[in-house]
């Protein structure tokens, strides 16, 4: 996974309004990217790779406006490559840039069955996404300062939890036409959750390792 986190007390700094994250992907065959971009207080998300614009799938906030946007790209350039993302509105709250890449991936659709959870105020932060066997939920999810978020269901890619609100993300191989991924949270705060199904091409879509750094 790929990440980077930002806001103005914190050492995650983005200038003005725009962040990046540089990684180098490998060059694994039938590629395609979901990435997330949380913005508290703002709008207008946008996200590009390698300057080219990822398409914005959706969109979910929870109570307190804290708003978690999903975008995909397919066959996204390999090698050193940035990943930006941009908004509009002032800079004086967080705003969270993550990626998942996967490879084996459907290169015409890449991904289908965009669903949202929440705002829903409980512990049990859950999404359930539409899938076919062998394909891969993909999902991301923030909440309005929850103590603790620990993974039930799947595997965590990313978590960011140093700024006001915390942001997690993750995935899970499809074996039926429903998959679950949901994280037990440590106290009851407004939560709201964004995924989809990533489509396979041939064999299973598998997520790339370590594509990034996380500062």
């Amino acid at each position: 996974a790929l990440w980077k986190g930002s806001n103005t007390a914190s050492p995650f700094i983005y200038v003005s309004n725009a962040g990046t994250v540089a990684c180098t992907p490998a060059a694994n065959s039938s590629r395609v990217l979901i990435a997330t971009l949380c913005l508290s207080g703002l709008s207008a998300p946008a996200v590009t790779w390698n300057a080219v614009s990822m398409t914005l799938i959706g969109s979910k906030a929870t109570a307190n406006g804290r708003l978690c946007a999903y975008f995909g790209l397919i066959n996204p350039a390999s090698g050193a490559q940035t990943m930006s993302g941009s908004w509009t509105g002032g800079f004086s709250t967080p705003a969270v840039l993550c990626g998942q890449m996967y490879y084996n991936a459907d290169q015409t659709t890449g991904w289908n069955g965009f669903l949202t959870a929440g705002p829903t105020t409980s512990t049990a932060q859950t999404i359930t996404i539409t899938t076919t066997n062998g394909d891969m939920a993909s999902v991301a999810g923030l909440d309005d300062n929850a103590s603790t978020e620990t993974i039930v269901n799947g595997t965590q890619d990313w978590k960011e939890n140093l700024f006001d609100g915390n942001y997690v993300g993750g995935h899970r191989a499809a074996t039926s036409s429903s998959t679950q991924i949901n994280w037990t949270l440590g106290t009851s705060v407004s939560w709201a959750m964004v995924g989809v199904n990533v489509l396979q091409v041939s064999g299973a879509p598998k997520r790339l390792p370590t594509l990034g750094v996380g500062e």
